[in-house]
């Protein structure tokens, strides 16, 4: 591999070249990691691609330098600007994991003239509040004290070490594994004290104008949780999140092809490659005006939400308090990467699905200004799998809005009464035949900022202000999760459980 930079600060990088000499594309990882987490995506990225990989300062095969300085955000993203001079790039794309991704970001709002598109996977370090990266800063020290005291060993009892790992492909978990036991303790603490919370760029959420891919594994809890106040804070740029179904953290190598295709679309979608041959022109068309809708929605939620460029926005969440030394510094290390939650719902209920496809997550249209109830049906029409995200209306007197379609005939679970403060409850119908049509409805109290129906399992065929309807292919015990978001640090979610194809849900 390659070495790039001033001497001690070098990094390293590996160029992928295609035959035909297709575009950029350069992936950053994150904390702990190094360039083999997208090993398993490579060989599908080369296709459409001039794949760059780059191993972060203090990772891999690049320099650990024992100053904390070389660092912090501002060199390295100059070090990566350099770089794209060193191969002769004007305009690339960047893609990063984590750490990586909120260091792309970086790249991007500093640089918006060299990046024609940008993709966040599972980033919690971009996804962070001014508060979270207040907390989590010290923690950050404490953790790079230890590491220059101890060394890296102790970190192998953290979630951070690769050969912890049920979900990674044994060739990728592998040789991340084989990369961690080389992390120095300078290039971990310093990485930890400079980069982790200080490439959080939260405040500068609406100076990017980069269209945007975020990619969320539905099951990586934290980033489900945060990857909202993220697409809402960009407000002056097109932004799509699609959810990758049956991926945590690690979601480019946990479904690659679902991955893939994603970031195929999304370079599509704004010009960078060719759409390839024998593909709906239609389809293309369509994407790109909801896309554009899409845009126009996020920024008056932005909006909404968040106020004026400057205002204080408040936090969906932020770390939970530990006072114990060695558990803030298993924490602090888990956070960088989103491996523990940082604010878990009061009331929570996930549902795995063993699919490999993907979601795309629109959002509803929200006036501009002084926000008013939303219409009876949202702007962009619901599409298979997709979650809205809505601008919160004003409660009706009965708090239930008028059902999409007739009710299923199945027997329908009952709503437990909703709280007088901040809270949710849903209702659906207990059992289903496979590819059944189902509706569900959710109430809430009190004034969310934010509310979305999900259901990972399943196939969203309609969507109405709290009102959702889906379908099951297959059979088992599927779940349809409502959750909203208030003021304070505070999340509410609420769960039907529906037995289908006669699977009893426990």
């Amino acid at each position: 591999m390659p070495l790039f930079g001033t001497p001690g600060e070098r990094i390293g990088y590996t160029v992928y070249p295609h035959p035909r000499g297709a575009p950029p594309l350069f992936l950053f990882h994150g904390f702990t990691a190094s360039a083999a987490s997208f090993m398993s995506n490579l060989a599908a990225l080369r296709e459409r691609f001039t794949v760059i990989t780059v191993d972060l300062l203090g990772h891999g095969e690049s320099d650990s330098p024992a100053a904390s300085e070389p660092y912090g955000p501002g060199p390295a993203v100059e070090r990566i600007i350099d770089l794209f001079d060193h191969l002769e790039y004007d305009r690339v794309l960047i893609c990063g994991h984590s750490l990586g991704g909120a260091l792309a970001m970086r790249v991007a709002l500093d640089y918006p003239d060299r990046v024609a598109g940008l993709v966040v996977i599972n980033s919690n370090s971009a996804a962070g509040s001014t508060e979270w990266r207040n907390a989590v800063q010290p923690q950050l020290a404490a953790m790079a004290g230890r590491l220059r005291r101890e060394g890296t060993f102790f970190l192998r009892d953290t979630r951070l070490y690769p050969a912890r790992s049920n979900r990674l492909p044994p060739d990728a978990k592998a040789q991340l594994t084989h990369d961690f036991d080389r992390l120095t303790p300078e290039g971990v603490a310093g990485t930890a004290q400079s980069l982790v919370g200080g490439v959080n760029a939260f405040e500068r959420l609406p100076e990017l104008t980069t269209p945007t891919l975020i990619v969320v594994g539905d099951r990586d809890p934290d980033f489900v949780h945060n990857a909202p106040r993220l697409v809402a804070g960009i407000r002056n740029a097109p932004v799509k999140m699609v959810t990758l179904l049956g991926a945590g953290h690690a979601a480019n190598l946990e479904q690659p092809a679902a991955f893939e295709q994603s970031l195929f679309e999304f370079a599509e979608s704004i010009g960078y490659i060719q759409v390839k041959k024998g593909r709906n022109w239609t389809a293309i068309a369509i994407v790109a005006v909801a896309m554009i809708a899409g845009w126009a929605a996020l920024v008056a939620i932005g909006l909404w939400l968040f106020g004026p460029a400057g205002a204080d926005p408040g936090v969906v969440s932020q770390p939970t308090k530990v006072n114990d030394f060695a558990t803030a510094v298993t924490r602090a290390t888990a956070l960088a990467v989103g491996d523990v939650k940082t604010a878990p719902p009061k009331e929570t209920a996930t549902a795995a699905s063993p699919s490999a496809t993907a979601s795309v997550t629109g959002t509803a249209t929200a006036p501009a200004g002084t926000p008013s109830p939303p219409p009876t049906q949202p702007a962009t029409a619901a599409t298979p799998g997709q979650q809205v995200l809505q601008p919160t209306p004003t409660p009706t007197p009965t708090g239930t809005p008028t059902a999409t379609s007739a009710p299923p005939t199945a027997t329908t679970a009952p709503a437990t009464p909703t709280p007088a403060g901040p809270g949710v409850t849903a209702s659906g119908p207990a059992s289903a035949a496979i590819g059944e049509t189902v509706q569900f409805v959710a109430t809430y109290s009190g004034s969310p900022t934010l509310y979305a129906w999900s259901a990972p399992t399943g196939k969203v065929t309609g969507m109405r202000d709290t009102t959702f309807s889906t379908s099951f292919a297959s059979p088992g015990c599927h779940v349809a999760t409502f959750t909203a978001a208030y003021p304070g640090n505070v999340t509410k979610s609420a769960s039907v459980s529906v037995s289908v194809g006669g699977v009893p849900c426990n």
